[in-house]
């Protein structure tokens, strides 16, 4: 893979995830939350910075980590002082994480009956590679291959974990395997997950991504279709 290749990638998932944050470009239009619901008035003050400084670092530092490459002196400050002012509130609220209380029963979902023909029917709009969608018993996997502007070929990966309370995983990979090489777009990546974790910062169920138990409500899959087909946008020069 050439240098140049990689920065048009590395170029590429910067613009991406701040249109993703932003509902901005190839995102516009589609019903999910941004992780910018944790850039608050709060949470600016408490961090001495100013709620657009708070998205800005939210943004950036996910797009450092994302593309391999170190954050800057001003993010990477913000970052640190967000840090310590959700350490400093946790210890004046008390807050711990709730524990889960789930039993076996809602631990599963039978929607995958419905779910699986549901997404194979949008196969034909998703303009992926050799598509399928595969049910093994406690996964529900739609999965594809495209090849992007750059000449790589990316896999995708969407998952409905029936057996886990519907939980909804989403990757791109790219065919990267050093240290610092942006290998894989994730949902993680994409809800601030790992971010979220590093700040130790309460629970947020609205970015959760969950598939719903009754067929009645495809909402959140319709949402990650969607995203799916914007990413596909962005990645593919000629998509349609």
């Amino acid at each position: 893979m050439t240098d140049a290749r990689m920065q048009g990638l590395r170029d590429l998932l910067a613009a991406l995830l701040r249109d993703f944050d932003s509902h901005g470009g190839g995102f516009s239009g589609i019903s999910y939350n941004s992780p910018w619901l944790m850039a608050t008035d709060f949470w600016a003050k408490r961090s001495g910075c100013f709620v657009d400084e708070l998205k800005e670092m939210i943004t950036k530092m996910r797009s450092a980590d994302l593309c391999g490459i170190k954050p800057d002196n001003k993010n990477r400050e913000i970052f640190e002082n967000f840090k310590k002012a959700v350490e400093s509130w946790r210890l004046e609220v008390d807050y711990s994480t709730s524990p889960l209380r789930l039993t076996s029963n809602d631990m599963k979902i039978s929607n995958y009956r419905h779910l699986k023909p549901y997404i194979f029917n949008t196969i034909p709009s998703m303009n992926l590679d050799h598509p399928t969608v595969e049910f093994d018993g406690s996964d529900l996997v739609f999965s594809g291959f495209l090849n992007d502007r750059f000449g790589h070929r990316v896999s995708m990966r969407m998952s409905v974990k029936t057996r886990y309370g519907g939980k909804i995983w989403l990757s791109f990979r790219f065919p990267y395997f050093g240290q610092g090489e942006p290998a894989l777009l994730t949902h993680n990546d994409l809800t601030a997950l790992t971010l979220r974790n590093q700040v130790n910062f309460p629970e947020i169920p609205e970015l959760d991504w969950i598939a719903p138990r009754e067929h009645t409500n495809s909402d959140i899959i319709d949402s990650v279709l969607g995203i799916i087909r914007a990413i596909s946008q962005y990645l593919i020069p000629t998509w349609h």
